[in-house]
């Protein structure tokens, strides 16, 4: 056998009798949804038909064209007829159909009139042709006969086109739960303008923010069902969407009285598998990059991948990021673990209020107010930590950089034969360091304004400064008693500064019980601060620890205290 080759369809093989360039449904379905504009009536016009009118005529046996609602086809002579008084829609090359003058709706609740000015129909549609057909509907709901025949007045003698209602049951009332409607955007933006006018694409609000308190939906207030009734006196049965859209989870709550949903913890938004819920922390499929733009969250971050050059990552809990960090910025709140390792770059900074731990490091700068824990190595990097550093469980290598731990610092190996410089301090906090800081500027910032209010005074007040105040003029008193208000507080600050700068020197001087410790070896150009103290290894040593003897007040060497690799391991 062959294959059957699927008959053309052409145009060619039909001769159509009205429009078939406007598309008729869908201006007929306009005027139901209420639009009245006189172009649409006047585009019906030019297709309405009364029964027996021809439609269109095959020219080949078998026309392909099928006879919808409202439309016959006589075989023997080829021609598509109309079965009633409406509107010729051609679908295409597929269908013919007359759309009736007189509509019911699906559930048969309403019934509507539909005529078109008859100035421009070739045979029009009188008052008793309507009757006919509304009589042969046999509706029991009450028929409003004088819509129909202002209808067609209308029509006929003012030349309108006119939708009119003329019957109606009840429509039903669909009944519904209440919804749970999200009021929160969800939308990922492109970019963030920037001061200078530019778009910063790495700024694109992946992660979603709320806070305790937030409103971030509201219930929209369920509907009882109510039936209706049909215009046949028939019972249309009212359904009920149980549907909620969304569910309440985790750390949101309804308050019955606003309706509002709001947010109990302060976490990032989620809206999977229609549970409306508030985490604590949030997962990152991959890696942080132009398609997720930079990283603000709640709460924890997991980074399935890792994080690209040039991007941020700020949590008010832990982040763990499974591949490596390149060039980018970690803010934590929390802990630090990245699986890979950590390069840094110009702009690079990783810094967290808990520990930080890496496969390695190098190249950058480190900030941890717990311990920082390497497995491998660690090179060329500056590593502050108000803990411990420790880098002993894989190969455990430090070379290069500088590093300055609160309780110690151990590692296999610390620096290079080739003499790489490598500085290590231990025993001072980062909280005092930061301090210290703040009071050596605060001091500086009195000595200038003491400098400044001396020039004000001149020299003759510090030559003798009861004879210099006698001498003053009335109008300059109250601007000196000012100055030399300002002296005294000045004076009484800086000798509260400088005794506290003391307090905190003394304390890292006599608490310090920090060491550093090399467990196989340490090399040449490693310099090690405790304390106030400093020395440098001029030679190869092998496994040893440096610590400050207190009633020497020197750095002494001992055997190095064993640690359990195990317990600094990232697995």
């Amino acid at each position: 056998m062959g294959d059957v080759k699927e008959r053309e369809v052409k145009a060619s093989q039909f001769q159509f009798m009205l429009d078939r360039e406007n598309n008729i449904k869908h201006i007929y379905e306009m005027i139901l949804e209420g639009k009245y504009a006189p172009e649409l009536f006047s585009a019906l016009a030019r297709n309405f038909v009364k029964p027996q009118d021809p439609l269109l005529k095959a020219l080949v046996k078998d026309p392909a064209i099928k006879p919808g609602k409202g439309a016959l086809f006589e075989k023997a002579s080829g021609l598509y007829r109309a079965d009633t008084y409406g509107f010729v829609h051609y679908e295409g090359l597929v269908a013919v159909e007359v759309l009736p003058v007189v509509y019911l709706n699906p559930d048969q609740s309403r019934a509507m009139l539909i005529l078109p000015p008859q100035d421009k129909v070739r045979t029009p549609v009188y008052l008793e042709h309507i009757v006919t057909i509304i009589n042969a509907l046999e509706i029991k709901t009450p028929v409003d006969h004088d819509a129909i025949s202002q209808a067609v007045q209308a029509s006929l003698n003012e030349n309108r086109g006119v939708a009119a209602v003329f019957a109606e049951g009840k429509a039903p009332l669909h009944g519904k739960v209440a919804k749970v409607i999200i009021d929160y955007s969800f939308k990922v933006d492109a970019g963030k303008e920037t001061k200078g006018g530019k778009i910063d694409f790495r700024e694109r609000g992946f992660v979603h923010n709320v806070h305790a308190g937030e409103v971030i939906a509201h219930y929209d207030e369920a509907v009882d069902p109510v039936n209706g009734m049909d215009i046949y006196g028939n019972i249309i049965k009212a359904s009920m969407d149980k549907d909620p859209i969304y569910r309440l989870g985790k750390n949101v709550e309804g308050d019955q009285y606003t309706k509002d949903i709001i947010a109990t913890i302060d976490g990032i938004i989620s809206i999977g598998n229609g549970v409306l819920s508030v985490f604590d922390g949030t997962e990152i499929a991959k890696d942080v990059d132009y398609a997720t733009g930079n990283i603000e969250a709640q709460g924890s971050v997991v980074i399935r991948g890792g994080i690209t050059p040039g991007f941020v990552v700020k949590a008010k809990g832990d982040v763990l990021v499974h591949n490596n960090v390149e060039d980018a910025v970690i803010e934590s709140a929390g802990n630090i673990i990245v699986l890979g390792g950590i390069i840094g770059g110009e702009k690079s900074s990783i810094k967290a209020q808990g520990h930080i731990k890496a496969g390695f490091i190098r190249n950058a700068k480190i900030e941890a107010f717990g311990d920082v824990i390497i497995e491998q190595s660690v090179m060329n990097s500056e590593i502050k930590s108000d803990g411990r550093i420790v880098c002993i469980s894989g190969k455990g290598v430090i070379i290069g950089g500088k590093m300055s731990a609160t309780s110690g610092i151990f590692a296999n190996i610390i620096g290079a034969p080739s003499g790489t410089q490598t500085e290590l301090l231990v025993g001072r906090s980062l909280g005092v360091e930061g301090r210290l800081k703040e009071i050596y500027e605060s001091i500086k910032n009195g000595k200038e304004q003491m400098k400044k209010i001396k020039m004000a005074l001149g020299d003759e007040y510090f030559k003798n400064p009861k004879d210099y105040l006698m001498r003053l003029p009335p109008a300059k008193i109250p601007m000196v008693k000012e100055l030399l208000t300002q002296v005294t507080e000045i004076m009484k600050k800086s000798g509260e500064l400088e005794l506290e700068k003391n307090q905190l020197l003394d304390q890292a001087h006599t608490q310090s019980k920090s060491t550093v410790s090399a467990m196989q070896t340490i090399f040449e150009g490693v310099t090690i601060f405790i304390n106030h103290l400093k020395r440098v290894v001029e030679k190869e040593i092998s496994g040893t620890e440096f610590y400050y003897m207190q009633d020497y007040d020197a750095i002494g060497e001992r055997a190095p205290h064993p640690l359990d690799p195990k317990k600094y391991s990232l697995q």
